[in-house]
């Protein structure tokens, strides 16, 4: 089960508009007001999209249609050494394309053993 979020005050008021934009796409459904299909139809989003919109709300409220923010947002996933080959490569190798370089570190992890 997921952990209760912070209150809404914590959140930007970017963050709670968009919250406010999400509730009143699926406000009507929640009333029963507009079926599920009709409320794909009106508004151009995805049927699990607005599933899961519905299963926040009625779990959180207005604060579950806050969107999520990893907790590793901006860190990098890579070992150092796989830094450190990749500047080398792209010093060494300044004219090979994106591409040619991600061939390259692939290689090079294969042979390393490295994931």
């Amino acid at each position: 089960m997921q952990n209760e979020p912070p209150p809404l005050i914590a959140y930007s008021e970017e963050q709670r508009q968009a919250a406010i934009t999400k509730y009143k796409v699926i406000a009507p459904y929640l009333r029963s007001e507009k079926t599920l299909t009709i409320t794909i139809e009106e508004s151009g989003i995805a049927k699990r999209t607005l599933q899961y919109w519905i299963r926040d709300y009625k779990q959180f409220g207005l604060k579950g249609l806050i969107r999520k923010t990893r907790s590793d947002a901006g860190k990098m996933h890579l070992e150092t050494e796989i830094v450190v080959s990749i500047e080398q490569l792209i010093l060494k190798y300044r004219r090979n394309s994106l591409t040619s370089i991600h061939r390259m570190i692939c290689e090079q992890c294969q042979k390393q053993g490295w994931q």
